[in-house]
């Protein structure tokens, strides 16, 4: 059970809660005067439309997980590095990062399960550190992504380069097949990214497994 602010109303004992499973929104329990967060500035409690609402279940969180962790990078960059360093060196540098990474994000959850604000990470860096820094997270972040998408869309056509080369069909093919649908599923939203994520993440297991059959 989710229990809305009202002014005038009190925080519910925490007996009276469900915290199993609970959708969080900006201002539960909160009034604009609270210092968790500051009306009309990381959202308005009064929009419904600006809030913040659960729309992926634990299962399909796991899947995107998977999924990101077991990409593009793994199939093509792996060999090279094997050839140069080896497995174990490998698997010492994938645990240092591993753990970095781990610490960034647990920190990251508990910032987001205790506030959650829209407006991504950048919010958080603005709020607790200062607003330069969250204006050049954000623009980081999305120049990352202005990056990082043409690489993968890149990699993902050399990597269907293996089973059809590119006298049969020409790589930019897949390239443009690839940017509709990425464009696609971000205009359809989280309801189309939820049947899309498991089957992309299990036919990339279906990848690595012919590749290692091979």
């Amino acid at each position: 059970m989710t229990t809305a602010w009202t002014p005038g109303g009190q925080m519910p004992h925490s007996n009276e809660l469900d915290y199993k499973d609970t959708e969080k929104y900006p201002y539960d329990g909160y009034g604009p005067e609270s210092p968790i967060t500051e009306a009309g500035h990381l959202s308005d409690p009064t929009d419904k439309n600006h809030s913040l609402h659960r729309g992926l279940s634990a299962c399909q969180v796991s899947m995107i997980a998977i999924g990101g962790a077991i990409g593009t990078g793994l199939i093509i960059g792996t060999g090279s590095a094997l050839s140069a360093a080896g497995p174990a060196s490998i698997l010492i540098s994938y645990t240092i990062v591993g753990l970095v990474v781990y610490v960034v994000m647990a920190a990251l959850g508990e910032m987001a399960t205790w506030l959650p604000a829209a407006g991504g990470f950048a919010v958080y860096a603005t709020r607790y550190v200062d607003p330069a820094l969250g204006f050049a997270l954000g623009y980081t972040y999305w120049f990352k992504y202005i990056i990082t998408t043409p690489n993968q869309l890149t990699a993902a056509a050399l990597v269907i380069q293996y089973w059809c080369p590119p006298e049969r069909v020409n790589p930019g093919v897949f390239i443009a097949v690839f940017l509709v649908a990425i464009i696609a599923i971000n205009y359809l939203g989280i309801c189309w990214l939820t049947l899309v994520t498991p089957f992309t993440s299990l036919q990339t297991h279906h990848v690595l497994e012919i590749s290692y059959t091979r």
